[in-house]
C-alpha cells in the first residue's frame, strides 16, 4: 500500500497574453514528491526531487481569476532517497522521468501598476510509472496537489 506525503517546490514562470482572456505559459519548477510504502516489514519513505516543466493554457474569467490546463512535458529526476529504519540511501536510478497533465486555478489581486500577487492551486496527474523496474505489478504514478504563491510582473 502507498500513502502520500507533502513536498516543497519553487520556480519561475513565463506567460504571454495571446488574447484578452487567454494566455499561454511555461513554468520551470523544482519539486519534491514523496510517498510511503507500507509493507509487513515496516515503512519505507521515498523522496524524489524533479525539475518540472508544465506548459499551460490559461483562461481569465476576470483579471483576478483564471483556470488553466496543459501537459507537463517532462519532470526530470534530480535526486531520490529511500528512508528506512532511520537510515537514508540514494535510489535515483530506481526512478524514471515523469510526464502528465496539470489542471488548476489562479486567483490574485493588483498590488501595484505592474505587479499582481496571487495563489496558484493545481493538480498534476502523472501518466507513466515513475519506477524504473518495468514491473506492471508495482506501478507508481504521481498525483500531486500543489499550491504556489505567485508574483507576476507585467511588461
Amino acid at each position: 500500500a502507498h500513502s502520500n506525503s507533502t513536498g516543497m517546490g519553487y520556480g519561475l514562470g513565463l506567460e504571454y497574453r495571446l488574447m484578452p482572456k487567454f494566455s499561454m505559459g511555461v513554468d520551470f519548477l523544482y519539486l519534491h514528491k514523496s510517498y510511503e510504502e507500507v509493507i509487513s516489514g515496516g515503512d519505507t519513505k521515498m523522496n524524489v526531487a524533479y525539475l518540472h516543466f508544465p506548459v499551460k493554457l490559461k483562461y481569465f474569467f476576470i483579471p483576478q481569476l483564471a483556470v488553466f490546463t496543459g501537459p507537463y512535458l517532462i519532470s526530470i529526476v534530480q535526486s531520490a532517497t529511500r528512508e528506512q529504519l532511520g537510515t537514508g540511501s540514494s535510489v535515483r536510478t530506481q526512478f524514471g522521468n515523469d510526464y502528465g497533465m496539470t489542471f488548476g486555478l489562479w486567483g490574485g489581486f493588483q498590488a501595484a501598476s505592474r505587479l499582481q500577487i496571487g495563489l496558484d492551486l493545481r493538480f498534476d496527474m502523472g501518466l507513466v510509472d515513475i519506477q524504473a523496474d518495468n514491473n506492471p505489478a508495482t506501478v507508481v504514478r504521481t498525483r500531486t496537489v500543489i499550491s504556489l504563491l505567485t508574483f507576476t510582473l507585467s511588461f
